[in-house]
């Protein structure tokens, strides 16, 4: 269930990862909002290389899982 059905808008989760999937994904999508004149949700599926900020210690994750997702 995407958070769009509780508002019953469309809705897709496309990979940020995949930039192929996420414009084949993204502009159908764009295109039937504009047509329409509808809003959509999009949960585009990223990952954050960086801390919140330079402070931010980034205890609440691994070297590894960093490493993982930058192989993507």
């Amino acid at each position: 269930m995407l958070k769009a059905d509780a508002y019953g808008m469309e809705g897709r989760v496309i990979d940020g990862f995949d930039i192929l999937d996420l414009y084949d994904n993204f502009k159908p999508l764009v295109d039937h909002c504009r047509e329409k004149q509808i809003p959509a949700f999009v949960d585009l599926k990223t990952y954050r290389y960086l801390g919140h900020s330079m402070s931010d210690p980034q205890k609440y994750r691994t070297k590894e899982e960093v490493e993982q997702y930058k192989a993507k």
